[in-house]
């Protein structure tokens, strides 16, 4: 977990603390052990600090879902912007909707173009 919380933060970077969007292909991902749950909460909680304002969830078993829906719970609070889905494809589907929001919102707070 250490070095896939180290590869996370190396891959997030390029942000800068940006919004930004993610997909978590967490199928191959077995079910973790306390120890292991508390650094993947503090990587959940510090994603939050640095822009994440979606993440499309996907696992492949009800167990992991629900450890993994616990700690957004526990490290996100009430603005949780977890989401999970069930295929890639939804998952696609979800963060391109996400995508058009952001940037609609981004367009709405620049205000009229001025030339």
């Amino acid at each position: 977990m250490k070095e896939f919380i180290r590869l996370y933060r190396e891959a997030t970077a390029c942000y800068g603390g940006q919004p930004h969007l993610v997909l978590a292909d967490m199928r191959s991902m077995r079910i973790a052990s306390l120890a292991v749950s508390q650094l993947f909460g503090g990587l959940i909680h510090e994603a939050r600090q640095q822009g994440v304002v979606c993440c499309a969830h996907l696992s492949s078993t009800t167990v992991q879902r629900l450890q993994v829906a616990r700690l957004a719970r526990e490290h996100s609070g009430e603005s949780d912007v977890t989401i999970h889905v069930t295929s890639l494809e939804e998952a696609r589907e979800v963060l391109e909707a996400q995508r058009s929001r952001l940037i609609l919102e981004a367009q709405t707070s620049r205000g009229p173009h001025r030339p």
